[in-house]
């Protein structure tokens, strides 16, 4: 996911809204349900050696983060190495649909900003996970798009953990290989944030989902 710039910013009982970070944190989690295929594949395809590599980087970087200021280190390594090569424009479209080109850039660059921000504290409060594991690339497949393909992975732990089923779908952009999902034991991240995304654009508008997830990021204290 690229760097954002700044933008100028029926039921008998009434349910609050849904936890955002907290549904996309228990998606990631999902994936230590049930065992994996543990055959590796030597594949030197691009966008594999992507998600091998940042894993790798990943988990270098949190051998830095001591117990003091452990969650502000999850998030800063996240916002390094994760977010930089995710497509959020791309998923933006795929999150919101038609509606997404006939918002104004404003709300738009808000909206990028704050699902940006999302993802990033999501990944932040489960990335404990990735400290003594192993990524393994098991296959690559082509996807429904001519300039896609999905990278199959299980995160092999070193203790006594699950292993963890992903697949990433990448698209090339013609000048670099993106993330434009994450699937986990076969559940979407795209798909899971969709239908409540579009719920509340109906009811309040994009300014009115922008508001929403802004308050979550603040009520977790993890914004980018």
């Amino acid at each position: 996911m690229r760097s954002i710039e700044n933008h100028h910013r029926p039921s008998l009982r009434r349910r609050g809204p849904k936890p955002w970070i907290r549904m996309i944190s228990m998606l990631l989690l999902l994936g230590a349900i049930g065992g994996a295929n543990r055959v590796a594949a030597d594949i030197g395809h691009p966008a594999a050696q992507l998600v091998k590599e940042t894993t790798l980087d990943v988990r270098r970087a949190l051998t830095s983060c001591d117990e003091q200021g452990r969650s502000d280190c999850h998030r800063s390594v996240v916002s390094e190495y994760i977010a930089p090569i995710f497509d959020t424009e791309g998923m933006a479209g795929r999150l919101l649909g038609k509606q997404w080109k006939t918002f104004p850039d404003d709300p738009k660059g808000r909206f990028l900003v704050n699902f940006q921000s999302l993802l990033v504290c999501a990944y932040a409060s489960v990335i404990e996970r990735f400290r003594n594991q192993e990524v393994i690339v098991r296959g690559i497949e082509s996807a429904a798009d001519e300039n896609g393909v999905r990278i199959s992975t299980t995160i092999e732990s070193l203790d006594e953990s699950a292993p963890v089923d992903v697949m990433y779908s990448m698209r090339d952009t013609g000048q670099e290989w993106l993330v434009d999902d994450v699937l986990v034991s076969g559940v979407s991240i795209v798909l899971a944030y969709r239908s409540s995304f579009r719920s509340e654009i109906r009811k309040t508008g994009i300014d009115g989902l922008n508001q929403r997830i802004e308050k979550e990021i603040m009520a977790r204290s993890c914004g980018a």
